[in-house]
């Protein structure tokens, strides 16, 4: 029962603050009310009892209302319903005071008055600055009619006898001004104090988000730097690409990628590694700077799979990163690269074999975070793939002048066949016709054959022109060109020249194409005589008559006069066995 009493008397609390402000603001004015009420009634009934003196009987009749209302109001506050309780009780404590000073008291017989004040100040708390301001005009409103009231004569004041509610409710104005003081000077302290709470909180968050703002400034300077070596890097990737695919000559690839490497990634050395034939060394081929150049002078190679990253990532074909070689249990120190604080190694790999390394190295510690090694991969990949197609070409170049100079041999020796199967082959043009060559060379188609020069001169008094025949640079023959001797004639001139000569070098041309077109008809020709010949002697399976067939066949193909064939039958013709 006590809990449930002290649950009722105790101030409701909602989720707004303001709501609760309000809500304690009621109880303590209702609770206060409630209390000067029972406090009437009790006082009523110990003095007039249910006396049937008016005095007394108005007295309890009041009291006994103000207590049923009050507790009705706390009731209807404890649902929430905050400003419509707080309306009606300023209403009714203001109709109870105008009751009073207008139809009973006046405003000069007591202070009774006064009391509007405390109903302003009052509606102020609960209502706000309107509710203040609609209160106040009333009761101006009220004063001003009650002062034409006594000044006209229509309220006349009668004295009253003396009751034990004068006491009460002389007290209970002052009772509630002193609450309502307390209560507003309290809850001006803590506003004050949460006002003062809540300026340190908002310093503190104010620091906190100075310290933000400076933490994010600095990661977007860092996020700002690093895209810029990103970009950077990115940028030294393509241009590496570029240039291993603008050359294929190997030694002066090397050179130029290393070089680039160093100032695109600014690094303090870079050096190339590729693995020697026998697979057991990586020697050094190119690095950059002084350090690089004598490296590779002095021929400075490491095991592949030795105490070194270049050994270890040669070996596992991965790559390996040192961020503090003097961490590192496997390293090679060098007295030409003393600076370095960090090292990465990167396998070339080209078609899924190891050819190589790239190393490089910083005179600052971690210098190769993620980002970078993969760039440096990239850049590795695209060295190796450009290493692996240089090696290609050179290979099919050597392969295609080896191809040249055995069909220019070849070439040479069907010309050389063909040239002394025909000693005096040779045409000779005069006027309107064309006969074979007869007799010795003429002198300087002689000279121009053996020399393979342009010859010449005026012989017998008629200007003469020597150009050497060419198939393949291999000099097959002459041309002798003469121009009738006339009046005033001089020599060639060297549009002239300039037209025989490619004239004659066409007509090289041309003899090669019908030499190849000869050796293509021959070449059918047996062919096709090999296929007659083979399907013949196949058309039985009688082996005399294959053996009959056959040289029947290959002597009317090839035209002979004569085809012999024996086999071998009787101990004097039998082979003799090999000794075991």
């Amino acid at each position: 029962m006590l809990d449930r009493i002290r649950r009722f008397l105790a101030p409701p609390i909602f989720e707004d603050e303001e709501k609760t402000r309000v809500a304690r603001l009621l109880y303590v004015v209702l609770l206060t009310i409630l209390v000067a009420a029972v406090v009437v009634v009790a006082v009523t009934l110990a003095f007039g009892g249910l006396s049937a003196v008016p005095k007394y009987a108005v007295t309890l009749l009041t009291g006994t209302v103000m207590v049923l209302i009050s507790f009705v109001f706390l009731l209807i506050v404890r649902r929430g319903y905050l400003r419509p309780v707080s309306a009606l009780l300023l209403f009714l404590m203001w109709a109870l005071i105008n009751v009073w000073v207008v139809g009973i008291a006046g405003i000069s017989s007591d202070s009774s008055p006064l009391i509007y004040a405390l109903i302003i100040v009052l509606a102020g708390l609960l209502l706000g600055g309107r509710g203040a301001v609609i209160l106040t005009l009333a009761s101006l409103l009220s004063v001003v009619a009650a002062y034409y009231a006594e000044l006209s004569g229509w309220l006349v004041i009668r004295e009253h006898g003396f009751s034990p509610a004068d006491l009460v409710f002389t007290a209970l104005p002052l009772l509630l001004t002193g609450l309502l003081l307390r209560y507003a000077v309290n809850s001006l302290v803590q506003a004050m104090q949460r006002a003062r709470i809540n300026e340190q909180a908002q310093r503190e968050a104010n620091r906190e988000l100075e310290a933000i703002r400076a933490t994010l400034e600095q990661r977007v300077a860092e996020r700002t730097a690093d895209l810029e070596r990103r970009s950077m890097q990115l940028q030294a990737v393509v241009e590496v690409g570029r240039a291993a695919t603008s050359t294929l000559d190997p030694e002066s690839l090397v050179w130029q990628v290393v070089e680039l490497i160093q100032e695109r990634f600014g690094l303090y050395h870079v050096g190339l590694f590729q693995i020697d034939e026998t697979g057991r060394w990586a020697g050094y081929r190119a690095g950059a700077g002084e350090a690089g150049r004598q490296l590779a002078r002095e021929g400075f190679r490491l095991e592949v799979g030795g105490p070194s990253t270049v050994g270890w990532c040669t070996l596992n074909a991965r790559s390996r990163v040192a961020q503090e070689v003097s961490r590192e249990p496997m390293r090679l120190d060098h007295p030409l690269l003393p600076a370095v604080r960090s090292e990465a190694a990167l396998p070339l790999i080209a078609r899924g074999q190891v050819i190589g390394a790239l190393s490089v190295q910083s005179d600052r510690p971690a210098a190769f975070d993620p980002g970078t090694v993969a760039a440096l991969e990239t850049t590795a990949d695209q060295v190796a793939v450009a290493l692996d197609n240089a090696r290609l070409y050179r290979q099919s170049q050597e392969a295609l002048e080896a191809t040249r100079r055995a069909y220019g041999e070849l070439s040479r020796q069907a010309w050389s066949e063909r040239i002394r199967g025909r000693a005096d082959w040779g045409y000779l043009y005069t006027g309107q016709q064309v006969s074979p060559t007869t007799g010795e060379w003429r002198p300087e188609m002689l000279h121009a054959l053996q020399t393979g020069q342009v010859v010449s001169g005026d012989g017998a008094g008629e200007p003469t022109l020597a150009i050497p025949l060419r198939v393949r640079d291999q000099v097959i023959g002459a041309l002798g060109f003469y121009r009738a001797p006339a009046a005033g004639s001089g020599g060639w001139t060297a549009e002239e020249r300039e037209l025989l000569e490619t004239l004659v070098a066409q007509l090289g041309v041309a003899l090669e194409s019908a030499q190849l077109f000869e050796e293509t008809q021959r070449r059918a020709a047996q062919d096709r005589l090999l296929g007659e010949v083979t399907s013949r002697m196949r058309e039985t399976l009688d082996m005399d008559l294959v053996l009959q067939t056959a040289i029947r066949e290959i002597g009317e193909a090839l035209g002979l006069a004569e085809v012999e064939v024996r086999m071998a039958g009787g101990p004097a013709t039998r082979p003799s066995d090999p000794a075991v």
